[in-house]
């Protein structure tokens, strides 16, 4: 597409689907309320309320706590594989701290505000989503890679009320600041993205890279909003847990291509092997060997970006403790790819992931059968 549509003339163009969606989808928040038990929207519903008692204090309550001071019902913590202290920045505390002051009831009877607000967040990344691939709209991995970003977060939002989407909201915002050379400003929001879940944070340095001096915007709302944890002596202390792989943080391993796994089980080095394979016949030229072709000792292009948004998803593996919507982070980063063939390539990195997964499951099925997928079901009203 030769001009540039705003954003209002992208929702004049999808509108109808829009607001079909979000009917659809709203008709379902409580069909699926019934069929699964939402433990991350009900605990973070309890931190919300508590918050107006306690301030900050309530990052230093664990779910035992929740359960002996506070009387929290079984469906309102965390399962037993693990017992945390609020883990989720700020901006995550008060989002579910002025949605608790919205619905009275800490335990209930339900929670659906969290997931009306999630489907309306999940609907307006959508728009923004086809706002910023506008001139690939006729291209087909352009919505398969949109069909997958749009289900899933429609997934979460509806049946676990995740955080994802408001996260996604300032991620994508500070995109379309971006692609606006607004870059001060884009900083700032996503640095906003950042102290809602952390993972935004790996968008920081293709920012820096378009403008070092702008990216102090980023430093500027991150350190403003951590301000109120120092002065209260709060701090993360669950999250910092998490992204060490601490064994204080969680009881089992739910990544099945953890690399970690491999001092088990060396077969497992397959799975982030498949990552791995992934990402080099994406970024180097091949050569023929045979009957087939081998990455070459030669980038495809000399983009930095794309390089680095390319290599993202190894990240992963790294990590003991992944749940299968961290998937879902990557999607959006095909946006900052600067060419079609960077994006159409794309596609097979978002695959791969899936790929391991499932791989990684198969190579530790016992393991996987009795720990993390048994976790899983105890999600559902059975």
């Amino acid at each position: 597409m030769s001009e540039q549509l705003c954003l209002a003339a992208v929702f004049r163009r999808y509108g109808k689907y829009i607001i079909l969606s979000l009917l659809i989808s709203l008709m379902l928040v409580p069909v699926a309320d019934a069929m699964i038990i939402q433990r991350d929207r009900n605990r973070d519903m309890v931190y919300g309320q508590l918050f107006w008692q306690l301030g900050l204090g309530v990052y230093n309550i664990s779910d035992h706590d929740l359960n002996v001071t506070y009387h929290a019902p079984a469906d309102h913590m965390l399962t037993g594989v693990l017992n945390v202290t609020y883990e989720y920045p700020l901006v995550t505390l008060l989002f579910y701290a002025l949605l608790a002051a919205i619905e009275p009831g800490i335990y209930g009877p339900s929670h659906y505000i969290a997931n009306v607000v999630l489907v309306l967040l999940v609907n307006l990344n959508a728009l923004m989503f086809l706002y910023l691939s506008q001139g690939y709209w006729n291209r087909r991995w352009l919505w398969q890679l949109f069909g997958v970003y749009y289900f899933f977060g429609l997934v979460y939002a509806v049946g676990f009320g995740k955080i994802e989407p408001l996260a996604d909201a300032f991620m994508l915002g500070s995109f379309v600041l971006f692609k606006r050379h607004s870059l001060w400003r884009a900083n700032a929001l996503l640095g906003i993205a950042v102290q809602t879940k952390v993972y935004p944070a790996m968008v920081f340095p293709v920012f820096f890279a378009a403008g070092p001096l702008m990216s102090l915007g980023f430093a500027a709302s991150l350190i403003a909003l951590s301000l109120p944890l120092l002065a209260t002596g709060m701090d993360y202390t669950s999250l910092l847990a998490h992204l060490t792989n601490n064994p204080s943080y969680a009881a089992i391993t739910t990544n099945p291509f953890y690399v970690g796994l491999a001092s088990t089980n060396p077969v497992a080095l397959l799975a982030p092997g498949v990552l791995v394979i992934t990402f080099l016949y994406s970024v180097l030229e091949t050569r023929p060997l045979g009957r087939i072709r081998i990455p070459a000792l030669k980038l495809r292009s000399r983009n930095l970006t794309g390089l680095f948004i390319f290599g993202l998803p190894l990240v992963l593996m790294f990590f003991s403790w992944v749940l299968v919507w961290y998937y879902t982070w990557f999607v959006p980063l095909v946006l900052l790819l600067k060419t079609p063939e960077e994006m159409m390539r794309y596609r097979w990195m978002i695959a791969a992931i899936w790929l391991a997964h499932f791989v990684g499951i198969a190579l530790n099925l016992e393991y996987f059968l009795s720990g993390p997928i048994a976790e899983f079901f105890g999600h559902l009203r059975l």
